[in-house]
């Protein structure tokens, strides 16, 4: 099993995700965003991984851990909330042709995020079925 894992990943938050690159690097796990903050970085043996997937669905577009006693969701495709799927002229169709937008956008994420997300699954769940 590779020891060295990189891939573009976005921190889920409800008001406004961000991204960055979770990065698996000689046993230690780390998500560092875009701005440079490092969000988590622990060794992969203290790294509890919750759950795949939402609500049983596209199982390899995200993964909830656990480190340290917090709780992260991380996601491989892009959320619609994601910053950089907001544009100013997206209001011109009004707030629900803005959301639309989006979404259409973060839809343009799935192929490479999931199958980000079936080698992260591999990796760091290795005997889910998932």
């Amino acid at each position: 099993m590779a020891d060295n894992l990189a891939s573009v990943a976005w921190l889920y938050k409800v008001w406004g995700s961000k991204v960055g690159v979770l990065q698996l690097d000689g046993g230690q796990l780390s998500l560092t965003l875009k701005d440079g903050r490092q969000v988590f970085g622990a060794p992969l043996d203290q790294v509890e991984v919750r759950r795949w997937g939402v609500l049983g669905m596209s199982p390899n577009s995200q993964v909830k851990l656990r480190i340290g006693g917090k709780t992260y969701r991380v996601c491989f495709v892009s959320p619609s909330n994601a910053d950089e799927n907001a544009r100013l002229s997206d209001l011109a169709f009004g707030v629900q042709g803005a959301m639309l937008s989006r979404s259409v956008r973060a839809l343009g994420t799935y192929p490479d995020g999931l199958a980000a997300g079936a080698a992260w699954h591999q990796r760091l769940s290795p005997g889910d079925a998932g």
